[in-house]
């Protein structure tokens, strides 16, 4: 599984939540006062080809958690949005590690 940070961020009157996935190395601290949760998210590979996302933990940093609607948010962000296939997909054990 490779593993890397998110933030959920509100994006206020300009557009709804949305999330942000970088680098381990970087602090989830850059984000402060935009971010509504945070955590860590791992992707794995299913048997047909999909990437599997699980979103989970928190953000020490932020004080802020992840939730289980962030897994669903990742993947909208990943995907392509002119394409009716779905590469990222969450999964289903999410925010159990």
């Amino acid at each position: 599984m490779n593993v890397a940070k998110y933030v959920i961020v509100n994006g206020g009157m300009f557009w709804n939540e949305t999330a942000i996935v970088f680098d381990k190395e970087i602090s989830h601290e850059f984000f402060e006062g935009r971010a509504v949760s945070a955590g860590f998210v791992e992707f794995g590979k299913t048997k047909d080809g999909k990437i599997e996302v699980c979103a989970y933990g928190k953000s020490d940093s932020l004080h802020l958690k992840s939730r289980e609607e962030d897994s669903d948010l990742i993947c909208k962000a990943l995907n392509n949005p002119y394409s009716d296939e779905k590469l990222f997909i969450p999964s289903r054990g999410e925010n159990e590690k």
